[in-house]
């Protein structure tokens, strides 16, 4: 049973969905082996960043209405223990995606994908900065020079754009999605009871 999560590091809804699945996962007898997967939410995202309020007034439309959707993610992330502290900038999470591509066989990937999403939602972290990356990954047991010398490469960059493809031929439109045994079985940070169900349906 394989069940890979495509996500995107700067979706809180991706962090929530982490958090509940890890609650379904504890009362499900059989393991799950999860692979994460790229989405790209801003593929026009600068490859600086930008003010998170100036890209949350052009995906939303005022930052009245952005300040409501943070307040319903806030409530969402405290029911699984995360204190959101949203960040001054948005950034490209391009990089981001190649370093956990670049991890798959080679840590814990879904501690590392944890460590991400605590450093850009909790501790104000720019998660876009290759040098930023490097000392997050060097906390999994990945080689700082390694992750640096892949994220500067062609080879990188093909990693990614395969894969990127691959979301889009399963159908995703929007994250968190989850695929088991390659197909889409559920989009959204759905509560821990429902996954839980979904995913014993497919044992």
């Amino acid at each position: 049973m394989k069940l890979e999560i495509f996500s995107d590091l700067i979706c809180p809804w991706c962090f929530i969905g982490k958090r509940r699945l890890e609650e379904a996962l504890k009362s499900i007898e059989q393991s799950f082996p999860i692979v994460w997967k790229p989405f790209v939410l801003n593929r026009a995202m600068p490859e600086s960043g930008m003010e998170r309020k100036v890209y949350r007034i052009q995906k939303f439309g005022s930052l009245e209405y952005s300040d409501t959707l943070d307040l319903q993610v806030s409530e969402a992330g405290k029911t699984c223990g995360i204190d959101f502290k949203f960040n001054d900038r948005s950034p490209n999470t391009v990089l981001g995606h190649k370093l956990v591509l670049f991890s798959e066989k080679k840590c814990n990937q879904n501690d590392l994908m944890e460590s991400l999403f605590q450093a850009y939602f909790c501790l104000n972290q720019d998660i876009g900065d290759k040098n930023v990356l490097a000392e997050i990954a060097g906390k999994h047991v990945l080689n700082s020079d390694d992750v640096l010398s892949y994220l500067a490469s062609e080879e990188s960059q093909h990693d990614l754009d395969s894969e990127l493809a691959v979301a889009s031929n399963s159908n995703v439109n929007a994250v968190p999605a989850f695929v088991i045994n390659s197909k889409l079985a559920f989009s959204g940070a759905q509560s821990p009871s429902t996954i839980k169900d979904i995913l014993n349906s497919a044992i």
